[in-house]
């Protein structure tokens, strides 16, 4: 039985690199894979902070991966989806399809929550529909040392709650970077001590 797994976390817990291995696991023991993702750092592949990298299928907002999928001269055994956050409802319900219909097994990998603390739109329907969704042991700390749980967006050091969902990019070099907050300081829109 084939199954539809979400593995969720804030930023750097781990899930690029989770995703990763998983490929490469999946590899070794002979599965033919399909590896996806979309709004990736580096464009044409995944990416970990720890610097490790794979070439995979970059999908856009009109990909249907169904339609993609239902061509390939040889199904895959598994699909490993990176950065599902940013994936359509639409494009995750055609993974939970695959996972039901298709004989493959789904790997996502993805956030739950948005830098104004809302769950993404295609996080919201992986929960809904994944057979098992999977948090990440790993843990992050806000600066005051609690376990971190929020992915808070600063434009010049200032959070900020309003603006695109997504703004992808070098996040330590550009104006616009991410900083890992737990709830409280969240709240408090609180991104480092006085």
């Amino acid at each position: 039985m084939t199954e539809l797994r979400f593995y969720t976390g804030p930023m750097s817990s781990g899930k690029s690199t989770l995703a990763l291995q998983t490929a490469y696991n999946l590899e070794q023991a002979g599965k033919y894979i399909w590896v996806m993702t979309m709004h990736d750092r580096k464009s044409g592949g995944i990416t970990s902070r720890l610097g490790f990298e794979r070439e995979s299928t970059t999908i856009g907002d009109e990909f249907r991966i169904l339609k993609h999928y239902a061509n390939m001269r040889h199904r895959p055994d598994a699909l490993v989806c990176d950065e599902v956050q940013f994936y359509s409802p639409k494009q995750i319900e055609e993974l939970a399809y695959i996972a039901d219909h298709g004989q493959s097994d789904v790997y996502a990998y993805g956030l739950k929550v948005n830098f104004k603390g809302e769950l993404f739109p295609g996080t919201r329907r992986l929960i809904e529909l994944a057979d098992r969704v999977i948090d990440l042991q790993l843990e992050n700390f806000c600066w005051c040392g609690e376990k971190a749980t929020q992915n808070a967006r600063t434009v010049d050091g200032v959070m900020v709650t309003e603006g695109e969902e997504v703004v992808v990019g070098d996040t330590d070099e550009s104006e616009v970077a991410y900083v890992l907050l737990c709830r409280r300081h969240f709240m408090d829109r609180k991104v480092k001590r006085d």
